[in-house]
């Protein structure tokens, strides 16, 4: 299932709970995690050449 508002969901599965677990993951792109998690990303100007980076 996918939607924009997590409270929708959260609203839906608290609907369903006497009768179903449901669990709610998040789903990132790979392009926003690799984004996120690249060591010089929020950084100013070529400081990746100080960790040998490239």
């Amino acid at each position: 299932m996918e939607c924009e508002a997590v409270r929708l969901l959260q609203h839906g599965a608290m609907a369903w709970e006497d009768l179903i677990e449901l669990e709610i993951v998040a789903v990132v792109s790979a392009k926003d995690t690799a984004d996120a998690t690249h060591p010089c990303s929020d950084l100013p100007g070529d400081v990746s050449a100080v960790d040998g980076v490239r």
